[in-house]
């Protein structure tokens, strides 16, 4: 049991009377949380759908590209990376291995340690699901102009930095 005493809600102040939010303009519906979050489950529904036929999922998805663009060797990186706990990563990497996607091989240097490594099939397979992911992109962003997808992005950037640099998070890259 923690030692912690909580802190009485009751007692909770605004902060910044000069932020965006304030008590008259906030609506959970409105908030940038809410819209950020709406948007993802959104579009992760819509890529794991583009994603089933080829028995494939936009978990698996996530970790092939942690692997391959952030360079994650094991379990253990990529939970961190996608802010996953590490059992669940460890379910989804049990099933890609019975795909032949990847296998697990203990390390040379520690061997304490089990690294990921994608098979050929794993490599032919990363190099194409992009092309879902990216084919449902520009069917939901067709409407965005080049300029406002650029801005959107920046944007999106500058809070991961705000929040990473505030909360100690990693996240910011």
């Amino acid at each position: 049991m923690s030692s912690v005493k909580p802190r009485d809600i009751l007692k909770v102040r605004i902060e910044q009377s000069d932020g965006v939010y304030n008590l008259d303009n906030y609506q959970i519906s409105e908030s940038i949380g809410y819209l950020l979050k709406r948007s993802h489950l959104l579009l992760a529904a819509a890529i794991d759908q583009e994603l089933a036929p080829y028995d494939l999922t936009i978990q698996q998805f996530s970790i092939l590209m942690m692997i391959k663009e952030r360079n994650c060797n094991t379990a253990a990186d990529i939970a961190r990376e996608t802010a996953s706990d590490t059992g669940a990563v460890t379910r989804i990497l049990d099933r890609m291995e019975a795909k032949d996607i990847l296998r697990r091989v203990r390390s040379v240097a520690d061997r304490r340690v089990i690294n990921i490594e994608l098979t050929e099939r794993g490599r032919l397979v990363t190099e194409k699901m992009p092309v879902v992911a990216i084919n449902v992109l520009n069917r939901h962003f067709k409407d965005f102009s080049a300029d406002e997808l650029s801005t959107l992005k920046t944007l999106l950037r500058k809070l991961i930095s705000n929040v990473s640099a505030e909360t100690g998070a990693e996240g910011a890259r």
